[in-house]
């Protein structure tokens, strides 16, 4: 009696597929259908009803074993019918049955460790894209790790893990200079290099106490100044520092020299900047500054005894002669 699909699916622990199984199209019955399909139907098939990449490799190999008994019974009744007749050589129908079973296993196994490469893959595997030298590395050692270990691939978290931690211990060369691992228990002295300590930030010197007739934009715009000031120094004082750790890495050829570089260019633009921002501000200080306060709101009152009580002058005559005016009497007198 030939075996149910829902038998050979509770055989091999996959009972949890046989509903997907049905609502794909098949029956009860169809298992003889599904060990007769080749690889591309058959992948199509495990693509249909979802199944998971470790249970794929054992569903494949459940019906690679349905295929071999057929084989192993004619293979087991032809030996015992050469055994009743010996002979010193071995018929050439065993030898190309022999044959054929080895060279079927051999590609059931090919087949076997392509599927599992093809689910290993972590990067590039849904994108055209080309693909890093670093990722084409992650996916070489991951690989390894599923053909040795096939369970790794229903954790893709661990299995890459894995896959980047080989990749320290061989000390994989990064684009930006050589990793640093810390599961190597002999680093190089490369790897042994102290980082690159920097000044610690210079003391904001004292600065002296603010008018109190200032006013609010005053006070920030004088503040703002300090702060500029005291970050220039700070970052000329850095600049120094590294020239000087930049000169030692190069002597010892480290690769931590090319990082260095591009942490100095990026403070002496900053520093150009902020000189070329001073100097505007002292070429035109009426577009940045605010125009000084009058000098009346600058001087503190007066207070009461300044003022002094002066009594009124009157002023002298004119020294041009005025014109006489006429009056009445003046006509009747004439």
């Amino acid at each position: 009696m030939p075996l149910s699909l829902e038998l050979f699916l509770t055989a091999h622990q996959l009972d949890q597929y046989y509903q997907s199984f049905m609502n794909a199209g098949a029956t009860d019955h169809d298992l003889p259908n599904l060990i007769a399909l080749n690889d591309q139907e058959l992948n199509e098939m495990i693509h249909a009803v979802q199944m998971l990449p470790f249970h794929s490799i054992k569903f494949k190999k459940a019906l690679r074993e349905q295929r071999t008994p057929e084989s192993s019974i004619s293979s087991s009744s032809s030996s015992s019918s050469s055994s009743d007749k010996p002979s010193h050589k071995s018929p050439p129908c065993r030898t190309a049955e022999m044959t054929c079973h080895l060279a079927q296993g051999e590609e059931g196994d090919t087949e076997q460790r392509a599927s599992i490469a093809s689910h290993a893959v972590i990067y590039g595997k849904n994108s055209a894209r080309p693909l890093t030298n670093y990722e084409l590395s992650i996916n070489r050692a991951s690989i390894e790790f599923a053909l040795q270990d096939p369970s790794l691939l229903i954790n893709k978290g661990r299995l890459f893990d894995l896959a980047k931690k080989k990749l320290l211990e061989q000390g994989y060369q990064y684009k930006r200079g050589k990793s640093r691992s810390k599961f190597l228990s002999g680093a190089s002295n490369v790897d042994k290099e102290e980082p690159v300590k920097w000044l610690p930030m210079a003391a904001a010197p004292t600065s002296p106490p603010l008018s109190p007739t200032l006013s609010v934009d005053e006070r920030k715009r004088i503040r703002r100044k300090e702060h500029a000031a005291r970050q220039s120094t700070e970052r000329r004082l850095r600049i120094d520092h590294l020239e000087v750790e930049l000169d030692k890495l190069r002597s010892s050829g480290s690769p931590l020299a090319a990082g260095l570089v591009k942490t100095i260019g990026k403070l002496k633009a900053q520093e150009r900047k902020h000189q070329w921002y001073k100097r505007k501000t002292q070429e035109k200080p009426s577009a940045v500054e605010p125009l000084p306060s009058p000098p009346h709101l600058l001087l503190s009152p007066p207070s009461f005894t300044d003022f002094h009580f002066r009594p009124l002058s009157v002023s002298p005559p004119p020294s041009e002669p005025r014109a006489k005016v006429l009056t009445v009497r003046d006509c009747c007198n004439a």
